[in-house]
C-alpha cells in the first residue's frame, strides 16, 4: 500500500503545481486605454492597470463608466477586466 501511496501523492502534487502555474500565467496585467473621441487618438492611454483575465469590467477611474481596452496594433480591441 505504501509503495502505491507515494507515487500517487507525487503525481497529484505535480498536477496541482502545473494547474497553479497555468492559472498564474492567465493573470496578465495590461495597461488600460479608452477609445478616443473626436480629435483624439483612436486609443488613449489612461495610465491605469487592468487585467486580461475575464471577470468584472475594468472601468476608467475618471468617470467610473468608460470600459477600458488593451491597445492593439491598430486600435483598442481587447476588453480588460479588474485586477
Amino acid at each position: 500500500m505504501k509503495k502505491l501511496l507515494i507515487p500517487v501523492t507525487i503525481m497529484v502534487m505535480g498536477a496541482g503545481a502545473a494547474f497553479a502555474g497555468q492559472i498564474a500565467k492567465s493573470f496578465a496585467p495590461a495597461q488600460g486605454h479608452r477609445i478616443g473621441g473626436i480629435g483624439e487618438q483612436p486609443c488613449v492611454d489612461v495610465s491605469q492597470t487592468c487585467n486580461t483575465t475575464p471577470g468584472v469590467a475594468c472601468l476608467w477611474e475618471e468617470d467610473d463608466a468608460t470600459q477600458l481596452y488593451a491597445e492593439g496594433e491598430t486600435m483598442c480591441g481587447q476588453e480588460l477586466f479588474k485586477p
